[in-house]
């Protein structure tokens, strides 16, 4: 050993190449607690704090993954690396959207834009740009969240960055479903989901486009496209050393399970990914799962544990419909039932796979409440809707 290199940064060089070796064997834990103490003893680089942050997600320790992003985003502008600064700051300002900290969203986008302005294009910019198209989307300006995607996804081209690409061709993806553009949403979103399958993209970018495909094809209730990708998704968790990718394969996989009948264990598998979920701060499929909890207990006639989940789901921003509405009109409360699907395909204004699930409970709850006009007119929008892209199971819905 070199006599001049104190004998505590040595030791903190050893812990930091194990952790990382540990990384590189996806032995999450052990990366996480080697990185930890290299940090406790001399401190990491804005890299290795990375590294530490993505061992956090994976050892089911996302409590402490913005924190060490945000030290990471300081090592990195302290070390004059602009670009990854900006990247760090885009990257936690979507976390805190994840968890629906919109205002801290906003303030680290606006900090990455600071950064950028005036540097050569570079990746990050292509980040720049998906945070403004999220933002636009969420104010309901879908043509702009298009063109923005649609930038990202040229950016990613001309700078060459796999996970830009994928995630850039995602959010197009989504939104392009969303409007009705469907078969070209999909062929999308399969460009990229071939990616993270194949080991081609980082694992916490494999996974997200993953379970975006999955997620996908359950909105529009395409099952037999679901249960291709689960097959291989679940091939690359295996392969990755992880579980389900943190409980969202879990939740997409029960949905399937209890549309076969199988509700008992589509209800257990429920609250072991709405566990892991929980421990992984993942909000938006928590949500799902919550959501999806509550519709097999009202199938299964338990609803006061329906309407429990579905209060969960609620409050973590997943709209509780058409579930609720027909929990109402299956204890006999017509006009509370209508007044809620009504009320929810008002807000349900641009997403047409959105609207689709709650026209085709609208025309139930209208039959029951003697209104044949507006179920027609909701059965008629539903026909229209599916004939851009054939569901089977939303075209059973409808008939």
């Amino acid at each position: 050993m070199n006599e001049s290199v104190a004998p505590e940064a040595a030791s903190a060089s050893a812990l930091v190449e194990a952790g990382r070796d540990a990384l590189r064997r996806h032995a999450w834990m052990d990366a996480f607690d080697l990185l930890s103490k290299a940090d406790e003893a001399a401190g990491l680089s804005g890299a290795d704090l990375e590294l530490l942050a993505d061992a956090a997600f994976f050892a089911a320790r996302a409590d402490a993954r913005i924190g060490i992003k945000e030290r990471a985003f300081k090592a990195y502008q302290a070390d004059g690396n602009t670009t990854r600064a900006a990247y760090i700051a885009l990257d936690t300002a979507n976390e805190n959207m994840l968890r629906g900290k919109v205002s801290i969203a906003s303030g680290w986008a606006q900090r990455a834009e600071r950064l950028l302005a005036g540097e050569p294009e570079t990746y990050a910019h292509g980040f720049l740009a998906l945070i403004r198209a999220e933002m636009a989307r969420a104010g309901g300006d879908i043509p702009t969240a298009l063109e923005l995607a649609e930038e990202a996804v040229r950016v990613a081209i001309r700078t060459t960055h796999a996970d830009l690409r994928a995630t850039a061709l995602t959010t197009q993806a989504m939104l392009k479903i969303a409007n009705g553009s469907t078969i070209e949403g999909f062929r999308l979103l399969e460009e990229a989901a071939i990616d993270a399958v194949n080991g081609e993209l980082s694992p916490i970018t494999a996974g997200i486009t993953s379970c975006q495909m999955i997620s996908a094809c359950r909105d529009i209730k395409d099952y037999q496209r679901a249960s291709e990708w689960l097959e291989a998704t679940d091939q690359w968790c295996e392969r990755q050393e992880v579980s389900g990718f943190p409980g969202i394969c879990r939740v997409h996989r029960a949905e399937i399970v209890a549309l076969r009948g199988g509700w008992d264990r589509a209800e257990q598998e429920l609250k072991k990914a709405t566990s892991e979920l929980e421990a992984y701060a993942a909000i938006p499929p928590l949500a799902d799962g919550l959501y999806a909890m509550g519709e097999i207990r009202r199938l299964r006639g338990d609803v006061d544990g329906a309407e429990e989940a579905l209060r969960q789901a609620h409050a973590l921003g997943r709209s509780p419909q058409p579930a609720l509405a027909l929990i109402r009109l299956g204890t006999g409360k017509v006009k509370a039932a209508a007044a809620a699907i009504d009320a929810a395909l008002a807000e349900a204004n641009w997403d047409q796979w959105a609207r689709a699930r709650l026209l085709a409970a609208q025309v139930e709850i209208s039959i029951a409440a003697r209104e044949v006009g507006k179920a027609r007119e909701a059965a008629e929008e539903l026909g229209a809707i599916v004939a851009g892209y054939r569901s089977p199971a939303l075209e059973a819905g409808r008939t």
